[in-house]
């Protein structure tokens, strides 16, 4: 019980919270709940807030501010605090709002949870936290605008804050179903994977963390021992509810949070040849992603400070199709048609050419999905039987790797007339280098970028006879990737056309769809004497792991919750959002 034990005895500045994060992983959803104190400018309140989530639904978010006099910390020897009618205590929490109220009983931990630097207990810093009860089942019930329902398989996590100033930039992961926790705040960013500990120094100090704030993710790199962790946290924005928190001294943070977010983890482990895939996570919709900052998210809706009700959630960007795209035929994708990508790649400067799957056309929906582990697998097997079972014996999961690519897209269109728009050839690296040195690569790289969804195309057709000049920029996560003109290109339209016929063995038709090709800036790129040294030296599977290696350690590659944009300019703009 003494975790819990109220700290404040009336000093000012101060703060102090009691929360409740409780979440019902096979329905998807969750509930939050958090008792406040405030003790600062503008004198002393008592809060409550609560948030119910659906993975289905918009999120509800609720608050009520009360007066310092309704505050009731209870008897020194036994937890029991009070706002109003709400009460937090051992075992127990209990409390309405408006739309939502909630009674709730839980199995205290024996102990509280270690999960940040033990070290930060013993300093006098403005701000102190502790896991009071941590992983623990929950009952009980909660109402949504009077419909009451009972808990479902819940597991929650309530903690204790207090201090005289509010940490400014912190994040917050936490997944019970694959027991991953990750908080990062200041210099120190701790992380737990099951059995891997990586909460204390020298892991803690030395992880490194990037708050995605364009897509609102939480991506973490942490070395522990022979371990290399990468970690990703995300959620649909449309899940995401706001609150702005006021700190003691009168500043403000902008709080946004999910408990219906998106987990995605990677181990690899440290061998003399270098980092070899141990294990991946995946858990979807059942983890709680809280980001705090002195800025809010673009597109979050916060409910101010002094304030009750939660302004109208932006409306999200959504790609829809265009009417101007014909029913579709077939895909021809050509490669290697600027020469600075030929160069950073390392490539020999020869025309590629091969079909890309039906299924990988995507003219609008917001996501396209990374292939798992045994998809790429299976993919591969279909291109050559065994293969599976090869890279199984050799490595515990294969990544997909996946890259973007900005392409000037043809559509042919009725009467023979051409209409230009923006598209991005997804790829699954894992896959195409695969088939370097195969006696027909062409099949690997057509594996590489025939998943599902992985032709975003744009939401508009430029119809021209000749190539349209214009700039083609890929941005991820609002950052510049690419950009170059179509002037670059190597090839002109006459010699596009007769290529692409001679995949399909005819005469391009109405509805069919060529993609001409990305500039550099591609996420995969290698020197020359690291593509000879390794065509020398190792074996497909060798050149493999290599870039596995890399990957790992790489910002560059497309993870779960990046958000990637191409533009063409006069051909239109599409965004699309990656997720496991």
């Amino acid at each position: 019980m003494t975790p819990n034990l109220p700290v404040w005895r009336g000093e000012t500045p101060f703060y102090e919270i009691w929360f409740a994060v409780v979440i019902e992983q096979a329905s998807r959803r969750a509930t939050w709940v958090r008792y406040t104190l405030y003790s600062g400018e503008g004198g002393a309140r008592a809060t409550l807030w609560a948030a119910a989530f659906d993975g289905d639904g918009e999120p509800i978010a609720e608050k009520k501010i009360a007066g310092i006099d309704v505050f009731d910390r209870g008897p020194d020897d036994r937890f029991a605090v009070r706002i109003g009618d709400a009460e937090i205590g051992h075992g127990y929490i209990r409390g309405s709002i408006d739309r939502l109220a909630w009674d709730l009983r839980f199995t205290p931990a024996a102990a509280p949870a270690v999960r940040t630097p033990r070290l930060a207990n013993r300093l006098p810093l403005p701000t102190k936290a502790v896991h009071a009860n941590a992983d623990v089942p929950f009952s009980g019930t909660v109402t949504v605008d009077g419909k009451a329902r009972a808990l479902e398989g819940a597991v929650g996590t309530q903690m204790h804050i207090w201090g005289t100033r509010r940490v400014e930039e912190l994040a917050w992961a936490w997944d019970p179903n694959a027991k991953i926790e990750i908080v990062s705040a200041g210099p120190s960013t701790s992380v737990l994977v099951g059995d891997l500990d990586l909460t204390q120094p020298p892991a803690a100090l030395l992880a490194k963390r990037r708050v995605l704030r364009e897509s609102a993710a939480l991506d973490v790199r942490a070395r522990g021992g022979m371990r290399l962790v990468r970690a990703r946290a995300f959620c649909d924005p449309r899940t995401l509810v706001g609150y702005v928190y006021r700190d003691p001294s009168g500043r403000d943070l902008a709080v946004a949070q999910s408990d219906v977010a998106t987990c995605h983890v990677e181990v690899f482990r440290r061998r003399a040849t270098g980092l070899v895939p141990e294990r991946v996570i995946v858990t979807r919709g059942a983890s709680a992603l809280e980001i705090h900052g002195p800025e809010p998210l673009a597109g979050v809706s916060y409910i101010p400070w002094d304030e009750t009700e939660r302004p109208p959630s932006p409306r999200s960007r959504r790609t829809a199709a265009t009417s101007e795209l014909p029913k579709l035929g077939r895909i021809v994708a050509l490669g290697l048609t600027y020469r600075d990508h030929v160069r950073e790649t390392s490539s020999t400067p020869e025309l590629a050419a091969f079909e890309k799957h039906a299924k990988t056309f995507l003219p609008e929906g917001e996501w396209v999905t990374s292939p798992s582990s045994d998809e790429i697998l299976a993919a591969l097997d279909v291109a050559e039987p065994g293969l599976a079972s090869a890279l199984r014996d050799r490595f515990a999961f294969v990544p997909a790797i996946l890259d973007y690519e900005v392409e000037l897209a043809m559509v042919v269109l009725a009467g023979g007339r051409v209409g230009w728009t923006i598209a991005n050839d997804v790829t699954a690296r894992s896959c195409q280098v695969l088939g370097e040195g195969a006696a027909d690569p062409m099949t690997f790289w057509a594996v590489a970028k025939s998943f599902p969804g992985f032709l975003p195309i744009g939401p508009r057709l430029f119809v021209s006879d000749t190539i349209p000049v214009t700039t083609l920029t890929t941005r991820v996560n609002g950052e510049v990737r690419q950009r170059s003109s179509t002037t670059e290109l190597m090839y002109d339209k006459d010699r596009i056309v007769a290529r692409a016929g001679l995949v399909l063995g005819r005469p391009l038709a109405e509805g069919d769809i060529v993609l001409t090709g990305t500039p550099a800036g591609v996420a995969f790129h290698v020197s020359p004497l690291k593509r000879k040294l390794g065509a020398t030296l190792l074996s497909r599977f060798g050149r493999l792991a290599a870039v596995i290696g890399g990957y790992a350690k790489s910002d560059a590659f497309l993870r779960p919750g990046d958000v990637v944009e191409v533009d063409g300019g006069v051909l239109g703009a599409r965004r699309v959002t990656i997720r496991a």
